[in-house]
C-alpha cells in the first residue's frame, strides 16, 4: 500500500508571511479576514489584537476587511483581491507541512483537498474520506472540528489536529499531535501539543 501524507482539509486562510530565509520586513505583507467586526469583543478582536501587536513589533504591512460570511464565494473575492496585491495565501501552510513531511519520510506524498469552510464537519468527513480511501494513512487539517480525526480513527489511520488538543480526547487512537495557538499580545508563537 502506498505510503502517504495527506494535508487533506487545509483551507484558505489569508494571515500568513512567507517562511525562512533572510529578508527584511518590506518582503512580508500580512492580511486579515473577520468574520465579524474587528472590535466584536471575540475571535475577530482577539485576532485583530494579534495583527496590532504584529505591526507594532515588526513593522510590517497588514490590512484587514471585516463582517465577511464563512460562504466560499464571499471569501473567495476578498482573499483573490488580496492576492493580487501581493499578499501570500495558506498554501504557504501546506509548503510547510509538504517540507516537514519530506524531512520525515523523501518517499511521502502529501495531497489536499479544499472544502473552503472554517467548520464544517460534514465536509471534512467527506474530504477525509476521500483521502483515506486513495491510501492516505496521516491526515492533517486547517479546521475546526474532530470530524477528519474521528474519519482517520475508524479507518484506522493517524491524525493531527488543529488549533486545540482536541483531538486527543476525540480520536484517542488516531491522535499524534496538534499545534495550539496562543494569540495573545504577551507572544505570538504556536506551542505543539504532543500525546
Amino acid at each position: 500500500m502506498r505510503r502517504s501524507w495527506a494535508a487533506g482539509l487545509i483551507i484558505i486562510s489569508i494571515l500568513t508571511m512567507a517562511c525562512g530565509g533572510a529578508a527584511s520586513v518590506d518582503d512580508y505583507k500580512a492580511a486579515f479576514v473577520y468574520v465579524g467586526p474587528a472590535d466584536d469583543g471575540g475571535w475577530s478582536q482577539a485576532h485583530d489584537v494579534g495583527r496590532q501587536y504584529l505591526v507594532e513589533q515588526t513593522g510590517i504591512e497588514t490590512q484587514y476587511t471585516e463582517l465577511i460570511p464563512e460562504d466560499a464565494t464571499a471569501f473567495r473575492t476578498v482573499a483573490e483581491a488580496y492576492i493580487e496585491q501581493g499578499y501570500p495565501e495558506v498554501i504557504r501552510g501546506i509548503n510547510a507541512f509538504a517540507t516537514g513531511v519530506k524531512e520525515v519520510n523523501p518517499d511521502a506524498t502529501v495531497e489536499v483537498v479544499w472544502t473552503f469552510t472554517w467548520f464544517g464537519p460534514e465536509e471534512e468527513t467527506q474530504a477525509a474520506n476521500a483521502l483515506l480511501e486513495t491510501g492516505a494513512d496521516v491526515l492533517a487539517q486547517h479546521q475546526d472540528s474532530p470530524s477528519t480525526g474521528i474519519a482517520a480513527e475508524a479507518a484506522g489511520a493517524k491524525w493531527i489536529s488543529y488549533n486545540t488538543a482536541y483531538g486527543k480526547d476525540a480520536a484517542p487512537g488516531a491522535f499524534v499531535t496538534a499545534p495550539v495557538w496562543a494569540w495573545g499580545p504577551w507572544k505570538l508563537v504556536s506551542f505543539l501539543y504532543t500525546n
